[in-house]
């Protein structure tokens, strides 16, 4: 239960530490003062969603419609043993979260959490986005000190 700064002084930090990746953040309810809070920070290689009328908007969005096709593919990326090394609240959140007659799409089970299954969808999604082309793997320390 961090504030929405402290939050942002968190990403912050992370973000300058590890050589400014791209962020992604969820753009619904809180999310909207995150992003309000990060406009004030360092961090400016941020997702943005591209709407339907060609305008782009800072953080990803979760609706009806695509929260279906993100539970989806997140649960095929489960078949397929895609994760490593998940910690034990997220492995616990991954066992509480069922798909019930009345939220086909799943849902936290009663009492639980659904944030480390979210972001785990959200970044399956994002991931079929980035662009895809010649790369090259290297591997980078993290700044100390930042």
């Amino acid at each position: 239960m961090l504030s929405v700064d402290e939050q942002a002084s968190i990403i912050e930090e992370l973000y300058l530490r590890y050589r400014e990746p791209f962020t992604v953040f969820e753009r619904n309810a809180g999310g909207l003062s995150l992003r309000d809070a990060l406009a004030h920070t360092r961090v400016k290689n941020l997702y943005k969603q591209k709407m339907g009328n060609g305008a782009e908007k800072v953080g990803w969005y979760t609706h009806g419609i695509n929260r279906r096709f993100m539970i989806n593919d997140l649960a095929e990326a489960v078949r397929l043993r895609l994760f490593k090394d998940l910690s034990k609240d997220s492995i616990h959140q991954f066992r509480t979260f069922i798909r019930t007659k009345n939220k086909q799409e799943g849902e936290a089970r009663k009492g639980t959490h659904d944030d480390f299954v979210m972001c785990w969808a959200i970044f399956f999604q994002i991931a079929k986005e980035m662009p895809r082309g010649d790369f090259k793997i290297i591997s980078l320390a993290p700044k100390v000190g930042v």
